[in-house]
């Protein structure tokens, strides 16, 4: 038997191709949707170019001033301190298109220290404004607005019929609507709420459809977020609270709590319908 000595192995030879050729293998073995068709071929360039514009550093949006009284978004200049003040004044606005409607009458005078709202409770219409009343007497305002305010809503005929005066009733909602237009964007501005305007007007006092997204948490009121664009593909919602500011939360619960809302809902009841009433409602 005879043994070969010579166990050295044949020299190993690698060929390297180029570079653009490998990553053109690689493209034609893998990443290549089909033959190479017009739409293929549009897909292809649209990828590449897609890939080079994102790739590109974008400058970015937002700048400060060096003392941070200013910033610029995008285009637009904002002056921090002109924002500071337009919300104080957006404040006393609000505070005076309230007193209007109530003859500079405050009638919320018996809020608890600590509120009541059974975050659990999905019943249909609930709300927090259930444990109320959270006024002294029984519905203070409409007895003001009847008796003693200057808009004569109602009058009584030789024959002790009861006749509203609608004009009155509509001015009377027209004055509601300036406060709901005031207390609208300081209720998205101040809570720092994140969500799209979308979402912020279906906010809601009372479970309707969905969950309420008004609260209150024993002595703070709080905007809830629970939903978003993909919970029905997920079947998981999201959570995101937004605490109003103590001078918000005062001016909301004198809304809510006062009367202001439930008188909307009577009068949209006699000026528009129930399905107008209902709408106040929640």
């Amino acid at each position: 038997m005879g043994f070969n000595l010579n166990m050295n192995p044949p020299p190993l030879t690698l060929t390297f191709q180029p570079v653009p050729s490998a990553t053109i293998d690689v493209h034609d073995e893998i990443l290549a949707l089909g033959q190479n068709t017009v739409f293929n071929m549009l897909y292809d360039n649209q990828q590449y170019v897609a890939s080079v514009i994102f790739r590109q550093p974008r400058p970015p949006q937002l700048w400060w001033s060096p003392d941070y009284k200013k910033v610029t978004v995008k285009e637009d200049l904002v002056d921090i301190d002109k924002v500071r003040s337009g919300i104080q004044e957006m404040l006393k606005e609000a505070w005076k298109c309230l007193y209007k409607l109530t003859g500079g009458k405050r009638f919320a005078d018996k809020l608890p220290e600590q509120f009541k709202d059974d975050l659990n409770n999905e019943t249909w219409d609930y709300s927090f404004l259930d444990h109320g009343p959270f006024t002294n007497e029984s519905r203070p305002l409409m007895t003001y607005l009847v008796n003693e305010s200057p808009w004569k809503f109602a009058s009584i005929d030789a024959f002790d019929r009861l006749s509203f005066n609608m004009p009155a009733v509509h001015d009377y909602l027209d004055a509601c609507s300036d406060l709901n237009r005031v207390l609208c964007t300081l209720s998205y501005l101040l809570p720092i709420m994140a969500n799209w305007i979308s979402q912020f007007v279906g906010n809601t006092v009372r479970n309707m459809d969905r969950r309420r997204n008004t609260n209150m948490l024993i002595t703070e009121l709080v905007y809830f977020t629970g939903y978003h664009k993909m919970g029905n593909a997920t079947g998981i919602d999201v959570c995101i609270p937004a605490f109003a500011p103590p001078a918000l939360q005062e001016l909301m619960l004198e809304y809510l709590c006062g009367g202001i809302r439930e008188t909307e809902e009577m009068f949209a009841a006699i000026a528009y319908g129930s399905t107008a009433a209902k709408a106040f409602h929640s």
